[in-house]
C-alpha cells in the first residue's frame, strides 16, 4: 500500500530540511506528493520551514535555497497535474471524486475519536509523548522540532477532515505523522529518563526494559490483526486478476468493486464498479455493452 511509502518520502522530506539539503528535500517533497497528492498541505509546511529558517530571512540565501527547493519539486507536481487531466479530464479533478464529497469539518470527532482508539489499541499511547517534545528537546533543536510538529499536525489536520472510515486499518492514513510522533516520542523518552539521575547501567537497563516492552506489545497486536499475514490475504487480488487474464475473452468487460483495479492491471480488462451505476443502469448498463460488441462479466 502506497501509505508506507508515502511516509518514507516525507520522513525523507523533514530529515533533508533538517539538515539544509534543499534540493534533495525539494525531489523527496515532489514525490511525496506523486504518490499521495492530498497531503499538499504538508508541502506548505516544509516551504514554510524553508523560507523561515533563518531569524532574519536574508535575500541572498533565502532565494537560492528556495529555488533549489522549488526546481526540484515541481516537475512531479506538474506530472501530477498532467495524470489528472490525462486521466480526469481536469488538473484538479482526482479519481478520488469531488472535494466536497471527501473532506467536511462534521467527520472531525468521529475521525479523531476513532483513530486515538486505534492508535491506542495498535501503538499503545506512547505516540502521545510527543506532545511534550517543546519541554525536552534543547534550544538549539526547536525549529526542527516546529519543522516536525508542523508536519504531524498537518498530516492529522488533513485527515479529520477526511470521510471517515470504520475500519482500524485506515490508521495508515496517518503514517507520516505516526512515524514522526514516535521519533519525537523516543526522544522525549531517552530525556526523561536522563532527568532521573541514574547510574549508566540503570539508565540504559531502563530503556531496554521500555523498548522491549513497546515491542513486544505492538508485535502481539499486529499478529493479533493478522499484519504479517497481509501478503497472503491480500493475493487473492493477484489471483483474481490472472484468472480474468487467463479465462476471459479479449473483448470482456468485468462488473466488480474491490478487485477492479486488479482487473486492469492483473487482468488487462476493462473494469466497470457496479456501485458507481444508479440502480436502474445494472441492466441497461450490461445491455448496452453488449449492443458494442463487449460481454459482460460480474465478479464477486
Amino acid at each position: 500500500m502506497n501509505d508506507i511509502t508515502t511516509a518514507a518520502f516525507w520522513m525523507a522530506t523533514c530529515v533533508s530540511l533538517m539538515g539544509r539539503r534543499w534540493a534533495l528535500a525539494g525531489a523527496c517533497c515532489g514525490l511525496a506528493l506523486l504518490v499521495r497528492p492530498n497531503l499538499l498541505l504538508l508541502a506548505a509546511v516544509a516551504v514554510v520551514f524553508g523560507v523561515a529558517a533563518e531569524p532574519i530571512p536574508n535575500p541572498r540565501s533565502l532565494v537560492p535555497r528556495m529555488a533549489r527547493f522549488g526546481l526540484a519539486a515541481t516537475p512531479f507536481a506538474l506530472v501530477v497535474l498532467w495524470l489528472n487531466s490525462a486521466l480526469y479530464g481536469s488538473p484538479f479533478r482526482t479519481g478520488y471524486g469531488q472535494l466536497d464529497h471527501l473532506f467536511a469539518l462534521s467527520t472531525v470527532t468521529i475521525t479523531a475519536a476513532r483513530s486515538l482508539r486505534w492508535l491506542g489499541e495498535t501503538h499503545t499511547m506512547f505516540p502521545l509523548l510527543a506532545l511534550a517534545a517543546p519541554y525536552f528537546v534543547s534550544r538549539d533543536k526547536r525549529a526542527d522540532l516546529l519543522l516536525a510538529s508542523g508536519l504531524i499536525a498537518a498530516t492529522c489536520l488533513v485527515y479529520l477532515v477526511y470521510k471517515p472510515f470504520d475500519d482500524w486499518s485506515y490508521l495508515r492514513f496517518l503514517l507520516p505523522a505516526i512515524a514522526l510522533m514516535i521519533a519525537l516520542a523516543s526522544a522525549v523518552s531517552v530525556r526523561a529518563i536522563e532527568r532521573l539521575g541514574l547510574a549508566g547501567a540503570g539508565r540504559y537497563l531502563l530503556m531496554a526494559v521500555a523498548t522491549s516492552t513497546l515491542a513486544i506489545v505492538c508485535l502481539r497486536a499486529a499478529d493479533e490483526r493478522h499484519a504479517f499475514a497481509l501478503q497472503f490475504l491480500e493475493q487473492r487480488y493477484r489471483s483474481a486478476g490472472m484468472v480474468v487474464r487467463d479465462q476471459l475473452p479479449p473483448g470482456a468487460v468485468v462488473l466488480s468493486v474491490w478487485d477492479s483495479g486488479a482487473v486492469r492491471f492483473h487482468g488487462r480488462k476493462e473494469a466497470l464498479t457496479w456501485e458507481a451505476l444508479a440502480p436502474a443502469w445494472l441492466d441497461r448498463g450490461l445491455r448496452w455493452l453488449e449492443e458494442q460488441g463487449r460481454t459482460p462479466y460480474i465478479m464477486v
